[in-house]
């Protein structure tokens, strides 16, 4: 049974499903796509990990922007569009669109990705697959298999593990002594949330942003919300 001991909601795209999401460590920021069922449109944001600062990156001329990942390396976002089969990327401040690949081949049916060095690995329902190709389509449309499944099995989801892609960072937490949770924000701060569990967050919780060590606002609440 998962323990719901503390939990926070960091993101509520009210009715709209999140596709995808991706973390920076190094600097304590998430990317989530969702698709905008209003609007009949994909968006790509950028907020804390707390949930805070939301900013959209980029919502337009994209429609299904299921499967994404960030590249520590080169700074920027990656996803494939489901929906014109597209693999694109854009940098953290929502700049510099570049459409990479275009490929009905590649694209169609993918579920998950990953970049590792100057390549991109993803898992495709299609195919039965795991792909890969060059990040920024240095070679063409060629398809690459990784692992082709023999069996009819699916490849949903993989995980590439290597030092390069787990670099050191400072923890911002360390020694926070928050009384429920505490969240990494930006690169020098830490918030302390309450639980958002019906039980738990009848107790007595402080709530407070703080900037290293020195404190910046502090209240106590027994929720918090975003």
């Amino acid at each position: 049974m998962t323990n719901t001991k503390y939990n926070f909601v960091v993101v509520d795209t009210f009715t709209n499903i999140i596709l995808d999401l991706s973390v920076n460590p190094l600097d304590s920021f998430i990317i989530y796509s969702f698709y905008d069922k209003f609007y009949n449109k994909g968006v790509i944001m950028k907020a804390l990990q707390d949930g805070s600062n939301q900013t959209v990156l980029i919502d337009k001329g994209i429609v299904e922007p299921r499967v994404l990942t960030i590249d520590l390396k080169s700074k920027k976002v990656f996803w494939i569009d489901n929906s014109s089969k597209k693999f694109l990327s854009i940098d953290f401040e929502g700049n510099d669109l570049q459409t990479i690949l275009q490929s009905k081949e590649l694209f169609t049916e993918s579920y998950f990705m990953e970049i590792f060095g100057e390549d991109i690995y993803w898992s495709n329902y299609f195919h039965n697959s795991i792909l890969k190709t060059n990040k920024f389509g240095l070679n063409g449309t060629r398809l690459n298999y990784l692992v082709k499944s023999s069996n009819e099995e699916d490849f949903e989801s993989i995980k590439i593990i290597d030092s390069s892609l787990q670099p050191n960072s400072i923890n911002r937490c360390q020694n926070a002594n928050c009384s429920h949770l505490c969240i990494p924000i930006g690169i020098d701060q830490y918030r302390c949330v309450c639980s958002q569990n019906e039980i738990y967050r009848q107790q007595i919780c402080a709530e407070s942003v703080k900037y290293k060590n020195q404190n910046i606002f502090k209240n106590a609440s027994n929720s918090s919300k975003i």
